[in-house]
């Protein structure tokens, strides 16, 4: 007995891959051929008709896209008209009471931006609120509320003052109905 030593014993034999023997394993598997792929699909398309619809269809998103961006071109007067009704108000709330002379003068410059000048010059006093009445299509205000606003510009200081905060609202909240609900004459014709 060796004890505790231990004796590692050579093998003859070199530790090499020996090949199988010829008759070794599946011979099915022995002539078997990697997959080959298929060409991958092309993004292009193949017939000339998908060509003739994707410009058709380019010329038809092109010709909405302008149509939004002139609409857009167009109402620009009515964003910013509305931009200073906002204004206004903030400042009526904030204390200034001044800032409702400045109400008839917005809605005066919008329809000058519209409607040609000799036409909304002409128009003073009844014939104005009658205007105001008639280019909207469907008229919310009574003729008080168009009166009120338009008669804001001559009233006095005192006047002024004594508009409590719901009958401004009232005025504020016409003005924009009509700034956002005017008939456009382009559009009418």
């Amino acid at each position: 007995m060796l004890g505790n030593q231990t004796k590692f014993i050579a093998l003859d034999t070199p530790t090499i891959f020996l090949r199988p023997k010829q008759d070794f394993g599946n011979t099915w598997l022995e002539h078997i051929h990697e997959v080959v792929m298929p060409d991958s699909i092309s993004l292009i398309p193949s017939a000339p008709f998908w060509f003739l619809l994707i410009v058709m269809a380019s010329l038809y998103s092109a010709w909405n896209i302008w149509g939004v961006y002139c609409r857009w071109k167009i109402n620009s007067y009515r964003r910013a008209a509305k931009k200073m009704t906002e204004r206004l108000q903030e400042r009526f709330l904030g204390g200034d009471y001044l800032a409702l002379r400045e109400l008839p003068e917005i809605i005066r410059r919008s329809a000058l931006s519209v409607w040609p000048r000799e036409v909304i010059v002409a128009l003073v006093g009844n014939d104005w609120n009658v205007f105001l009445a008639s280019s909207l299509a469907d008229p919310c205000a009574t003729n008080d509320e168009i009166l009120g606003v338009t008669q804001l510009a001559y009233l006095s200081d005192e006047s002024l003052k004594n508009i409590s905060v719901d009958e401004a609202n009232k005025y504020f909240s016409w003005v924009t109905y009509w700034l956002v609900n005017h008939n456009d004459p382009e559009r009418e014709a």
